[in-house]
């Protein structure tokens, strides 16, 4: 079996195994390279006898050493009123398995807020529960990276759902929103303190990291209140997505939105 002298200097997340007949030796330069590893050791696991007692199994003689292509490899989980924290374990197990570096966690609605209880459902996750999950994502060497949206989506829900987190629970939040509910107000100073209060305890629940995800997708009723319809949208618009950018850097991260809004030309 090839020891840790037998390779050379491994740069970050790239790692090395190796396997032999008396033992195996896992090399990497930090904590993420060698979770990789692992992973890669567990899943070279292979049968041989599953009928006797113990079960037989072993793992392959060989050297393997990888590293990731793309640095940034994420996938995004949406939790809804009808997701299991089950099914959310199993998912980011998946994830980890499959060595993501981040995964996104976007709570419809099923995150209960210190600030505003009126932001989820009656049967809403509390931070006690979420907390274990997004410990099994950074054991899996995966960051978090925490989404509200701050554009359209204010209703915490699908556009054909008909359902409205906030109103349902609290009609007098109507000022919050666009008049029909599924764009968030801009004009309004209130949706901007309860937007920054949400994100700041989504930010301190999902640990520290290098990025927040903004979404600003899908604001079909962007600028028709009274207000926001009779000022420039596109200067509110982008004065809204500069304020949002120095809010990223105040938290020491890096903003993320979606790209839907901007890539169409006839909206502006």
């Amino acid at each position: 079996t090839a020891g840790y002298d037998d390779f050379p200097v491994l740069g970050e997340y790239e790692y090395a195994i190796s396997v032999g007949v008396s033992g195996f030796c896992m090399v990497s330069s930090g904590t993420t390279g060698l979770i990789h590893a692992l992973v890669s050791l567990m899943q070279l696991i292979s049968p041989r006898a599953l009928r006797s007692v113990p079960k037989q199994l072993y793992i392959p003689c060989g050297i393997i050493k990888d590293k990731p292509v793309l640095n940034f490899r994420s996938v995004h989980l949406c939790v809804f009123p009808e997701t299991t924290l089950d099914f959310i374990e199993r998912s980011i197990t998946m994830a980890g398995f499959a060595k993501y570096s981040h995964i996104i966690i976007e709570f419809w609605g099923m995150i209960k807020f210190d600030c505003a209880d009126f932001m989820s459902w009656d049967n809403a996750y509390t931070k006690d529960e979420i907390r274990p999950l997004i410990k099994l994502a950074e054991m899996l060497g995966m960051e978090v990276i925490p989404m509200l949206n701050h554009f359209g989506h204010a209703s915490m829900s699908r556009v054909t759902s008909g359902k409205h987190v906030a109103l349902d629970n609290d009609p007098d939040a109507a000022l919050l929103f666009e008049p029909d509910g599924w764009t968030w107000c801009l004009s309004n100073p209130d949706t901007i303190a309860l937007l920054k209060s949400m994100r700041e305890e989504l930010a301190e629940l999902c640990g520290s990291g290098e990025y927040f995800h903004f979404g600003c997708d899908e604001a079909y009723s962007y600028a028709t209140c009274d207000i926001c319809s009779k000022k420039d949208k596109l200067k509110m618009l982008t004065d809204y997505l500069n304020y949002l950018a120095d809010e990223a850097k105040a938290m020491g991260r890096k903003p993320i939105i979606w790209g839907d809004m901007f890539l169409d030309s006839q909206k502006w």
